[in-house]
């Protein structure tokens, strides 16, 4: 008998979006901030990334995987039927390689060399089913890059939560202090808030952003590179 997932709020939000909330969040892709943090995703994941099949899971608005093609064969998934639509239209050569797919009900009909999960997995419902979901499509010696904030509830469990599933971590660092900032007092936010303003106010340079990012990463999330074992 098959039991339906245990899909999270911040899943069925995504699963149901709107034409309306998708245009909201890619009109937030002009900011400065997300054009910093894109930077920042490219700066440390690609050096990572093995083929030729990719895989960017979720892929959300949309703005990392344009970055691999040329590089890869890429393959987008996500639970929001509006950006699988939109990335459709985008690159109508590649429709077919872009799919409906939640963590929790993995699309098992291909296999990759490395696979993308940018600020998603501390919101999935069932971390557990995720992983392994994950890693039932990964190739041998495949990767699986996601990062992971250190507050999350599972952050000190990882590293055995993935070792059941045949994972194993080759890499951990500092990473995306901006998305830790949620968990600071008022005052903090209100200071991060201010930089926030000079960032979009073209004050803060990305130099000056990046050596920000690197002293306070180690408060916000951390980047995992794992790779699956042969056997």
């Amino acid at each position: 008998m098959n039991m339906k997932p245990n899909l999270s709020k911040y899943s069925i939000h995504y699963r149901d979006m709107d034409p309306a909330t998708a245009d909201r969040a890619l009109s937030s892709l002009q900011r400065r901030i997300e054009d910093f943090r894109l930077r920042l995703d490219l700066g440390k994941i690609l050096p990572w990334i093995k083929g030729p099949d990719v895989l960017d899971f979720p892929i959300g608005t949309g703005r990392f995987y344009p970055h691999l093609l040329g590089r890869y064969n890429v393959f987008g998934y996500d639970i929001a039927g509006e950006y699988v639509r939109r990335a459709r239209t985008r690159h109508p050569e590649i429709a077919a390689h872009f799919a409906e797919c939640s963590f929790e009900t993995i699309d098992a009909s291909r296999s990759f060399d490395t696979i993308v999960t940018l600020r998603t997995l501390n919101n999935v419902g069932d971390t557990e089913l995720a992983v392994r979901n994950v890693a039932s499509i990964l190739k041998p010696k495949g990767r699986w890059i996601f990062n992971y904030p250190v507050t999350g509830a599972r952050y000190s469990e990882l590293p055995a939560l993935l070792s059941r599933h045949g994972l194993r971590v080759i890499s951990e660092c500092d990473y995306d202090f901006h998305a830790g900032t949620v968990h600071d007092g008022s005052l903090g936010q209100r200071i991060y808030a201010r930089y926030l303003r000079l960032i979009e106010a073209g004050l803060v340079p990305y130099a000056v952003f990046g050596a920000v990012d690197r002293v306070f990463a180690s408060r916000g999330t951390h980047l995992f590179v794992c790779e699956k074992s042969v056997s």
